[in-house]
């Protein structure tokens, strides 16, 4: 019998020599760069199709979550938890985690309760991200983790999806405002289109013939159009019928955050879009998600006017306005009826003692010029004092109830 030989030590040299400097984030970079229309990874949507997404998709959408993070506050060297099954947002959210300079401190969806909280206090988590709503109410408690994100449930403004490259903006708003150069540059920044509309008087025109797929617009101008098409209507029956379908309308969008329609007001909301409605979209070029901007509602018939457009693809949607870009922002896809949103990345809101909102952020002025007493009767360390009143529900989003 012939003795087999044994090896007490085996090895395979190096394919490549890999330098201490390249990171996986690199790499990504450099795949997207070469080849961003190779298909990098499918995944199966709601209806059940598989849905590519390219070399050049991803790192796009890794790019815009990693920026997020960061506005979060996620920053050198912090850990990440990311509890989620296997899917297409965990790779996202990993990549970017790192893209960061996040360390991501991935958590089996098996974990026990117990074992997730000795991670994340070992961990010191900043932040934790799991996968439903449910999961985050129940770890919202978790030693040292500061914030937990839900992928299926979380409702942060997503002007990603507004301003990526192809969507187009209207602006009428005059460039003096300091919302229209923070649109102005947002535009250069994210590649999306940017139309200018010399003066309101050609903004029904210019809707139609340019068809954005939004706007910015100050209450004063939603009430001006709503007013026009009421007095367009002609009076009598046909007036009478499009104020019916405003009030449909209105009832369907609250409705439809709280749960669905009903039998009864999803067949009224197809006879008013059937008559009135879809008149009323191309009217706003068919796809306008139209965000009103301002430190006061429009008034009722006029806001009717933003949740009819946002019942069909195009969506009415507030922001809140103070010194400097807008703090507060409704999402796009979870936008709340009567509010101006929640606060966008790397925004903060308060509400003092006696009921003024308190802002915070990077897109806060720094100060008045010249008049260092003005700036210190409305700044106190770093926190501006917007003279509005209002009140914060327990999801975040801002009511404006006064000044």
């Amino acid at each position: 019998m012939v003795d087999t030989p044994t090896l007490t030590e085996f090895g395979s040299p190096a394919l490549v020599a890999v330098g201490d400097d390249v990171s996986t984030t690199a790499l990504m970079r450099q795949r997207a760069a070469e080849h961003p229309g190779r298909l990098y990874c499918e995944y199966k949507s709601a209806s059940g199709w598989w849905v590519p997404v390219t070399l050049g998709q991803f790192a796009d959408q890794v790019t815009a979550v990693a920026k997020g993070l960061a506005a979060l506050g996620v920053a050198q060297g912090d850990s990440v938890g990311l509890l989620a099954s296997t899917r297409f947002e965990w790779s996202v959210f990993d990549f970017a985690i790192m893209a960061s300079g996040g360390v991501t401190v991935p958590i089996y969806p098996s974990s026990s309760a117990s074992q997730v909280e000795w991670i994340a206090g070992d961990a010191t988590l900043k932040p934790l991200i799991v996968e439903t709503p449910q999961m985050a109410a129940a770890m919202k408690n978790l030693p040292g983790t500061t914030r937990v994100l839900a992928i299926d449930g979380d409702a942060y403004p997503d002007l990603h999806k507004l301003t990526s490259p192809g969507k187009r903006i209207l602006l009428f708003l005059p460039l003096a405002h300091v919302l229209a150069r923070h649109l102005e540059i947002l535009s250069m920044a994210s590649g999306m289109t940017l139309g200018f509309s010399p003066s309101p008087t050609t903004l029904p025109a210019d809707l139609k013939s340019l068809r954005p797929h939004w706007m910015l617009a100050v209450p004063r101008v939603l009430e001006a159009f709503y007013h026009t098409a009421d007095a367009r209507s002609g009076g009598g029956m046909k007036q009478r019928l499009f104020r019916w379908a405003a009030d449909v309308s209105r009832r369907a969008s609250v409705r439809r955050h709280v749960g669905r329609l009903g039998p009864l007001l999803a067949v009224q909301f197809r006879i008013a879009d059937s008559l009135v409605l879809h008149k009323v979209r191309e009217a706003m070029g068919g796809r306008p998600a139209v965000r009103g901007v301002g430190r006061r509602p429009p008034l009722p018939r006029a806001r009717t006017l933003l949740l009819r457009a946002r019942c069909h693809g195009s969506r009415g949607l507030r922001a809140h306005r103070v010194v400097g870009a807008g703090p507060t922002c409704n999402p796009q896809d979870t936008p709340r009826v009567g509010t101006v949103g929640l606060p966008l990345p790397g925004c903060t809101v308060r509400i003092a003692d006696d009921g003024e909102v308190l802002i915070k952020g990077p897109n806060v002025f720094a100060g008045y010029h010249h008049r260092d007493d003005l700036t210190a009767e409305v700044l106190s360390d770093g926190w501006f004092a917007s003279g509005d009143l209002g009140s914060l529900d327990a999801d975040g989003y801002l009511h404006i109830t006064g000044r």
